[in-house]
């Protein structure tokens, strides 16, 4: 999915361009929202331009996963504070997709980050959706390439060509939802920043089984074979007894 790629693509982005932002009006948001072809419905009775981005979020049925989230990492004070701020805000079908992800490569699902232990994670994947400092409407993003920083600490890209709008790769479907602190932008993925992307890769390795050792069975060394050469007979010679044969002696008298 398009969220997990631009993590890394952010990352490599950023470390080949310096992070300059460019100075946006900090106008007072306006009380309309700008729909994308394709996205969720905003209604006017939704938007509350006298409350807070979380007090906002909070009246809009797309974003329920969005502030329970928000709520379970203890980011609710802080996004309800003066700000300004710019969010990038993921729809619940986001979350859905990101379950999917997380279920299909990690084995786990987003109520594990929403698990005290995770707690850290999570907000590291929420401060990820939140451009500090600046409430950045759809008009103040020129065309081209945008570098913003964002509240987690790695860069965001915004791409811009003429009416679409993305961020990581990932578009826009709704724009300038206004808050007294700042203004939501919709996005229909769940944007997760390199080391998240790292940290779970992690424990994915690690959780993998160890490839199964090959035992190599030595093939028995055969019997040393003696070969025993048949000593041969001994020949025993019997000697026949010698019998000594005295000489003839002469007949006497014929000379």
């Amino acid at each position: 999915m398009a969220y997990l790629l631009s993590a890394w693509k952010s990352f490599a982005i950023a470390s080949a361009v310096s992070l300059t932002v460019a100075p946006f009006a900090q106008a007072s948001p306006e009380t309309t929202a700008t729909l994308a072809p394709g996205s969720l419905t905003i209604s006017q009775a939704d938007l509350l331009p006298d409350a807070d981005i979380v007090t906002v979020a909070s009246s809009i049925d797309d974003f329920s996963t969005l502030v329970q989230a928000i709520e379970t990492a203890g980011l609710a004070d802080a996004l309800s504070s003066d700000g300004p701020f710019t969010v990038f805000a993921p729809t619940n079908e986001a979350f859905a997709d990101l379950d999917d992800l997380l279920s299909d490569r990690y084995g786990i699902g987003v109520a594990d980050l929403l698990e005290p232990e995770n707690r850290d994670l999570l907000t590291d994947v929420l401060t990820y959706h939140v451009v500090p400092d600046a409430a950045i409407a759809s008009g103040d993003i020129p065309n081209g390439v945008t570098v913003l920083p964002s509240l987690e600490g790695d860069p965001l890209q915004v791409d811009r060509g003429g009416e679409d709008i993305n961020v990581n790769s990932v578009p826009v479907t709704a724009f300038d939802v206004p808050a007294t602190n700042g203004v939501i932008h919709v996005v229909d993925d769940v944007l997760l920043p390199p080391e998240v992307v790292a940290t779970l890769e992690e424990a994915r390795t690690a959780a993998e089984p160890a490839p199964a050792e090959t035992t190599t069975t030595e093939e028995p060394t055969p019997a040393e074979t003696t070969t025993t050469e048949p000593t041969p007979a001994e020949t025993t010679t019997t000697e026949e007894p010698v019998t000594e044969t005295t000489p003839a002696e002469p007949i006497r008298g014929l000379w």
